[in-house]
């Protein structure tokens, strides 16, 4: 067997295999000029001697064991070496008897993984070679999609060298699949050598077949390299202009890799239209990338100037890929126009990779534009990061301030940034917006801190005294909180003025020292002076405490020097100190004074409770001073229990006897049920009698029942019985009406029962009409029902 024979099939395969892959091009960038490679070519493998001699009956079946079923494929494909693995299987496969082959083929067939690919190629071209007849009755018989697609390729190509008819003929009996698609590829692929002609109507009996049909470009270009006048006139008899202008072009780049000058005159034969500027452009891209010089001399004696120009503009686009100067000093000498400047565009900035005074040349080339702006600010971009300073005296001392400068100077801060923040910086004071340089600045900063807090930090201690200042030093106190140096951190958060800024910092240092050091943090923030920023440093560090230990909370809260700061650090604490450690948040709130703390840790344990039980959660808040607190935790229980089951929670409430603490919980109840249901909200509340909180709970309800079903909100209306709580739910109803129809809420509005809330909403809805629409709004004043005083009142002139 031919080592480099195996080593190229190896090398050459795989299994996903396909038209693209099995047709390669042998120039770029040369559209549709595909090469046929030999797959298939026999023999394959050089002769041994366990190869001659009668062939193996293994053609009708498997034996049923042989000593390949020990091969350790993977020990091979694990092999990095490409050389050592080509070798190895190469060793493998010429130790194995003929007979052995197809038991070999079956056991790696049947493997999942990659790595049995490269040997079971190996395997099948050597059966194909020793035993053709063997491998060719394979095909019709059961077997892994792998195995039978690349015994595919491997026996049908040397089948159709010596009898295409009758590969066809075999290759038509196998089973629809990819297969029959290979068996057939191998077959076009081997009879396109000999006879393209022959090929073509292979592949047009196939046609319907995408893999197939795919072949005819490479087909037509090797029919175009025996003869290239009868290709030509059959590819333009073809019925679809896209098949043959693609065709046409797959000829062009063919005939002009081999002779440029004999494409050139080949042109002569395509007449006029999209067939004959297909072989145009296609002789151009392939004579472009070999010898792009000659084809644009070529190309410069076109007559027609929008395709000469056009054609021009391609080759020296391709010629700037291999000679970016060369190409450039060419496209000077371009017509002057649009596709000049872009031309020009695209070098210029290429070439400041390597050359920014030759870039700044090519630039200054270009008319004052859009274009020329734009290449002058990729140039720059491209020299700031080579020599900021260098590059900054260019743009200061050849651009002049203006929309032009600011968004050069925009565009290079960001890489600016990261190479030279101090330089970026400079770049920021040329922004002529003040809000951006300081946006911008902070922005530098925060960034620069990260990478050296050290550097960031000696240039914010240069700057003036004021804003600016205090609002860049925030990101390096907290960078420095947060590394671990407390000191420096609160040195420089003591040395800012008063203001958010300041708090902010404060909270920052706070949160990180109580991390690192509660006892010394807690004593630094009892001695800052009274005001929220105490406040909020102490909270800070109650946060952090209620992370690492919930239950000791109780105990240093006992030691916040006053009223105010107990309440503020409450009330920031109290969601995360209830979740961690109820009992101990259960036990503070009932031991604490009436006050907003109390409140406010009363209602959240409340909250969490109900959760888990809220007849247990009311027990609970039942056991509080009386209180405002008290008082705004059993609302919190019933309002979360009325979201979760209100048909329960207004059980338990009506059951409850009656007082302040009800009346005021009925009202939220009846509110959060609305949001579900509204009719069932209302029902229940009829049952109640007459009350303030009662009426508060109706105008509730037609709030929430408005928005979702105003039609029965209004029949609800109608329903109600005379009294405190019907009037407010119409005077809720109208004033949400008003928007849509003034007429209707006003209407509405005269239905209140109690004459004096009646003529308040009425005046309150006419004065909103009249500033809506004087004009319909004076006719509803003077048709209403309102005392004349009134009337009078609301028209006369403001």
């Amino acid at each position: 067997m031919k080592f480099s024979g195996i080593l190229m099939l190896v090398i050459g395969l795989g299994l996903g295999l396909a038209v693209g892959s099995y047709f390669s091009p042998q120039v770029q960038p040369a559209e549709g000029l595909l090469k046929l490679p030999d797959v298939g070519k026999a023999p394959l493998f050089a002769s041994t001697e366990t190869d001659k001699g009668p062939q193996s009956p293994a053609a009708e079946g498997i034996p049923s064991k042989t000593a390949t079923s020990k091969i350790d494929v993977s020990s091979i494909s694990q092999e990095r070496d490409s050389y050592r693995q080509a070798k190895e299987i190469n060793d493998y496969v010429n130790s194995l008897r003929p007979e052995d082959l197809p038991r070999a083929v079956h056991e790696l067939g049947l493997r999942s993984d990659a790595a049995a690919h490269p040997t079971l190629l190996a395997l099948i071209g050597r059966w194909a070679e020793v035993d053709p007849q063997g491998a060719l009755a394979r095909m019709h018989k059961k077997g892994s999609r792998v195995e039978l697609v690349l015994l595919a390729l491997d026996v049908y190509g040397p089948l159709a060298a010596r009898n295409p008819d009758e590969a066809l003929r075999q290759a038509r009996q196998l089973p629809a699949g990819q297969p029959r698609e290979y068996a057939m590829m191998a077959i076009v692929k081997q009879v396109t050598k000999d006879d393209p002609v022959k090929a073509l109507e292979i592949v047009e009996k196939v046609g319907s077949n995408q893999l197939l049909a795919e072949f005819s470009p490479a087909i037509f270009a090797q029919w175009g390299a025996k003869d290239i006048d009868k290709a030509t006139q059959a590819a333009l008899q073809l019925p679809d202009p896209k098949e043959r202008n693609q065709y046409i072009q797959t000829m062009a780049n063919a005939l002009a890799q081999k002779d440029p000058q004999a494409a050139v005159a080949w042109l002569n034969q395509i007449p006029a239209g999209p067939a004959h500027e297909s072989a145009q452009n296609g002789v151009i891209s392939t004579w472009g990338y070999l010898d792009p010089q000659a084809a644009i001399a070529w190309a410069k004696n076109l007559p027609d100037a929008t395709t000469r120009n056009t054609l021009l503009a391609g080759m020296l686009s391709s010629w700037s890929n291999k000679d970016l100067k060369g190409a450039l000093a060419e496209a000077l000498q371009f017509p002057n126009g649009e596709q000049k400047n872009g031309l020009i565009q695209g070098m210029a900035v290429n070439l400041a990779q390597t050359d920014i005074p030759g870039a700044l040349a090519a630039m200054e080339t270009l008319p004052p534009s859009k274009i020329k702006n734009a290449t002058r600010e990729s140039i720059i971009s491209s020299w700031i990061g080579k020599d900021p300073k260098a590059a900054m005296d260019y743009l200061n001392s050849s651009v002049p301030n203006g929309p032009e400068k600011a968004a050069i100077l925009q565009h290079i801060l960001e890489p600016l940034v990261h190479i030279d923040p101090k330089a970026a910086l400079v770049v920021v004071q040329s922004l002529s917006s003040a809000r951006k340089r300081n946006d911008t600045m902070t922005e530098i900063l925060t960034n620069w801190t990260q990478r050296d807090v050290n550097a960031a930090k000696a240039y914010i201690e240069t700057l003036p005294e004021g804003s600016v200042k205090n609002r860049v030093m925030f990101p390096l106190i907290s960078h420095l909180a947060s590394s671990g140096d407390i000191s420096s951190a609160v040195d420089m958060t003591s040395k800012l003025g008063p203001g958010q800024v300041k708090n902010d910092a404060q909270i920052s240092v706070a949160f990180a020292w109580a991390r690192k050091d509660l006892p010394a943090a807690t004593a630094y923030g009892m001695e800052l002076p009274a005001g929220n920023t105490r406040n909020s440093f102490l909270a800070s560090v109650a946060d952090q405490l209620s992370r690492a230990n919930p239950s000791g909370m109780d105990e240093w809260l006992k030691k916040l020097p006053d009223a105010e700061s107990l309440d503020q650090v409450v009330t920031h604490i109290a969601p995360r100190w209830v979740a961690d450690n109820m009992a101990s948040a259960k036990a503070y709130a009932m031991s604490m004074p009436p006050g907003p703390a109390q409140d406010h840790l009363s209602t959240e344990v409340a909250r969490q409770l109900v959760g888990q039980d809220p007849v247990k959660a009311l027990d609970w808040v039942n056991q509080l001073p009386d209180s405002d607190g008290r008082k705004t935790a059993l609302n919190a229980v019933f309002g979360q229990w009325a979201l979760g089951n209100p048909a329960t929670a207004s059980a338990y409430l009506q059951a409850m006897p009656d007082g302040p603490t009800k009346q005021s919980a009925i009202p939220v109840v009846v509110n959060n049920w609305a949001r579900k249901d509204p009719a069932a909200a209302g029902q229940w509340l009829n049952t109640l009698p007459d009350s303030p909180q009662k009426a508060t709970a109706a105008s509730n309800i037609i709030t929430n029942w408005d928005k979702s079903d105003p039609i029965q909100a209004a029949a609800w209306l109608t329903q109600l019985p005379a009294g405190s709580p019907k009037d407010e739910a119409i005077k809720t109803f109208s004033t949400d009406t008003f928007n849509a129809d003034p007429e209707r809420a006003v209407q509405w509005a005269v239905s209140i029962g109690d004459a004096k809330a009646q003529q308040a909403q009425v005046t309150d809805l006419l004065k909103k009409w009249l500033q809506k629409d004087p004009t319909s709004g004076t006719t509803a004043v003077q048709n209403s029902s309102l005392p004349d005083a009134v009337k009078a009142k609301l028209l006369q002139p403001k």
